[in-house]
């Protein structure tokens, strides 16, 4: 009598800057898919992804770090947001395709988190679209950003995290205006068809942002550029 199984393997593998955890799932017909651990899981529930979202999400290996691991990752030092008024780095891409997410003590930080994963996916989607995809979304996002209010915080964070390096700007845009920013309407059909190939409710994944946000105001804190990414390409 043939017996199908389903292996499940615990794998852990100490990392530069982080312990990744990866459960080895073995199918009956040899397949090996590596799935992440459930914090990461977790986070990719929250923020909404499809399932090409998740297949991009998990194979940018995530890694979630503290301030001194962030801090050596994104070649930047990374703190939980405060009212310094600068930039503050919560999250990078690397050009080695991983994903650093910062893992802040505080639970209520939480959705930073959350939107923090979202845009580092966005940027791993920006790298994988073809050159045809890319000049299509490089001239939606720039037509698009226009149509954002100019007191719209996402207008500070883009710059800051673009500084002198022009040619990270598309990628910029699409990352921020996708995980943070639903106008009336939404955004040109085009350049949500896009979004909705990552993620099942754009709307409720801004939410997120714009509820943290929130909270971080009433507070007395200023959410001021304090998701400024430092990914490499």
């Amino acid at each position: 009598m043939t017996r199908n199984a389903l292996t499940v393997v615990l794998v852990s593998v100490l990392t530069f800057g982080g312990l990744l955890v990866m459960v080895e799932l073995t199918t009956p017909g040899g397949l090996i898919i590596d799935r992440p651990d459930a914090e990461i899981a977790a986070l990719a529930d929250e923020a909404f992804l499809t399932m090409e979202g998740r297949e991009i999400f998990f194979d940018a290996r995530p890694r979630l770090r503290d301030e001194d691991e962030l801090s050596r990752a994104c070649d930047q030092r990374a703190s939980e947001p405060d009212d310094s008024g600068g930039s503050t780095t919560v999250g990078c891409y690397s050009g080695y395709d991983v994903i650093s997410i910062f893992k802040p003590d505080d639970a209520r930080l939480r959705p930073m988190m959350v939107t923090t994963a979202a845009h580092e996916l966005l940027h791993a989607v920006y790298a994988r679209l073809d050159p045809a995809e890319r000049d299509e979304v490089d001239a939606l996002v720039e037509a698009e950003l226009v149509r954002v209010p100019a007191d719209d915080v996402v207008h500070g964070q883009i710059a800051a995290s673009v500084g002198d390096r022009s040619e990270n700007r598309a990628s910029e845009l699409f990352a921020y205006l996708g995980s943070q920013v639903a106008l009336d309407g939404g955004f040109a059909p085009e350049l949500e068809a896009y979004y909705a190939r990552y993620f099942t409710d754009r709307d409720a994944l801004v939410d997120v942002f714009l509820a943290f946000e929130s909270t971080l105001d009433g507070s007395g804190v200023e959410l001021e550029n304090d998701w400024a990414d430092t990914g490499r390409w």
